[in-house]
């Protein structure tokens, strides 16, 4: 019984091992996802005065690696999202995105991240609830929450 436990203790740590090797190599060999920013941007005040998309990709054309991103304010989510399509950010925000590339068989690269400050203007007209950049959806239905409109009393309203 007790040379079954160091041989299964020593099967498992060789397979630690190599595993543990393969990630670091599979490090260094995965390429470097490069991040490209559409929209108005102030130099003066380091800001985007516009919606922005951000694209990831690659110098040049890769086989069987993909990009993963996280596009967070706060905290970052534990959940990371593949990359397909521009990342539209349409509303004020400090935001801070990580990408990185990997594989479908779990190797990942190294963690690229930096800060987006964007300052556009709230339009009081979007008739949407959006959180996290979001639309907002009812939960039976999975319509978009509509905002209530606005309008001003004319009479002078007390309580009590």
């Amino acid at each position: 019984m007790k040379k079954l436990r160091i041989l299964l203790f020593s099967v498992l740590l060789s397979f630690t091992i190599v595993a543990f090797n393969k990630n670091v190599k599979a490090n260094e060999e995965l390429p470097t996802p490069i991040h490209t920013i559409t929209g108005d941007y102030d130099e003066v005040n380091d800001v985007y005065k516009s919606t922005l998309e951000i694209s990831l990709g690659f110098e040049e054309s890769t086989s069987g690696v993909l990009i993963q991103y996280q596009l967070f304010e706060g905290l970052p989510p534990s959940t990371w999202t593949v990359y397909s399509n521009p990342i539209p950010v349409q509303r004020r925000g400090n935001y801070r995105l990580n990408y990185r590339a990997f594989t479908p068989s779990g190797v990942y690269g190294s963690t690229q991240g930096f800060n987006i400050r964007v300052d556009i203007p709230i339009l009081e007209t979007y008739p949407n609830v959006i959180r996290n950049n979001q639309i907002i959806k009812h939960q039976d239905t999975g319509e978009p929450i509509i905002l209530p409109e606005y309008s001003p009393r004319e009479k002078e309203i007390r309580g009590v």
